[in-house]
């Protein structure tokens, strides 16, 4: 089996290969990123109802809500729960205002 694999070649620091040119005015990848627009953020539709969850909210009653099937969408299994912040978070994308239970 050891005979199959085989090792990557490991570029050498000074290999001409190996090149990493910068935007201009960029001493470092830090100022690479800073340089980066700001991404726009994504527009909501308008909130169209309310609901009040538990700290704990099942997938399942998320889809049930919304009228298809969150878990597949999300990569959650059916029975799992979700805390309150991420129900609210994916409740919101769909226009539905959640407050948490008292």
């Amino acid at each position: 089996m050891l005979g199959r694999l085989k090792r990557m070649h490991v570029p050498e620091p000074n290999d001409p290969k190996r090149d990493c040119s910068l935007p201009p005015g960029c001493k470092d990848l830090l100022d690479v990123i800073l340089s980066q627009p700001e991404p726009l953020p994504i527009s909501l539709p308008p909130i169209t109802r309310s609901i009040t969850l538990p700290e704990m909210v099942a997938v399942q009653y998320l889809s049930e809500l919304l009228g298809h099937d969150i878990a597949a969408l999300s990569g959650y299994a059916a029975p799992r729960s979700i805390p309150f912040d991420k129900a609210q978070r994916i409740l919101r994308r769909y226009g539905i205002h959640a407050e948490r239970t008292a």
